[in-house]
């Protein structure tokens, strides 16, 4: 497979407290509902090691694609796993 495009759906948190930790991580109470609203993202396979994206929609333009959390998980996961890049 050299493509692949999934919907990663979005959802609305009413409440979101903190109200513990637990192994470094923050435990959390909310009430959350699911909306049909998505991303759509869009990964091929490239040949090299390198990661890059494009963001589209209003305001993308100030989000640097190399400071999203999903640039920062591909590059960890092609580190780790020598994999080739998307």
């Amino acid at each position: 497979m050299n493509a692949v495009k999934i919907k990663s759906y979005a959802k609305v948190n009413f409440t979101l407290d903190v109200v513990g930790e637990k192994d470094g991580y923050h435990l959390l109470d909310s009430f959350v509902a699911n909306v049909d609203m998505y991303n759509l993202i869009s990964v091929v396979k490239r040949k090299d090691k390198l990661v890059s994206g494009r963001m589209q929609g209003r305001g993308m333009e100030r989000v640097p694609f190399e400071e999203t959390n999903a640039c920062k998980v591909a590059e960890a996961f092609v580190e780790k796993f020598s994999s080739c890049g998307a």
